[in-house]
């Protein structure tokens, strides 16, 4: 992989760094057990595997490679460009999934790519 693709993942990385910052900032310890339905993931849950996913990140770029065994799951096989672009969309899917439970919990959502309902400046 080249210097020029990592250091595009590098800055898109660092771009959402702290908009995820900012959303698992704003969650309560008191709201970790809570979960939308009984089928979803708790808060404190999904706030951990958000807060986990960069450490993924950051060591396949640092080392080339990934065992995603260690997490549980076997997309080793994939080519290593392809992990770290899946990998970061997963992290920005399970962001997703956090600023909803905000929502649900009367918790301000940050403003991410543009203004939100609770923060109209950007």
């Amino acid at each position: 992989m080249s210097n020029t693709i990592i250091s595009q993942f590098i800055s898109e990385f660092n771009t959402e760094v702290p908009a995820t910052r900012k959303c698992l900032e704003r969650i309560p310890e008191r709201l970790f057990d809570w979960k939308p339905h009984e089928k979803s993931m708790t808060l404190g849950y999904l706030s951990l595997l958000v807060a986990e996913i960069p450490m993924w990140i950051t060591e396949m770029i640092k080392t080339r490679e990934i065992n995603f065994q260690k997490w549980g799951t076997n997309s080793d096989q994939l080519p290593l460009i392809e992990n770290i672009s899946s990998t970061l969309n997963h992290w920005v899917h399970h962001r997703g999934q956090l600023i909803v439970y905000m929502r649900l919990n009367n918790i301000a959502v940050p403003s991410i790519y543009g203004p939100s309902a609770d923060e109209k400046t950007f």
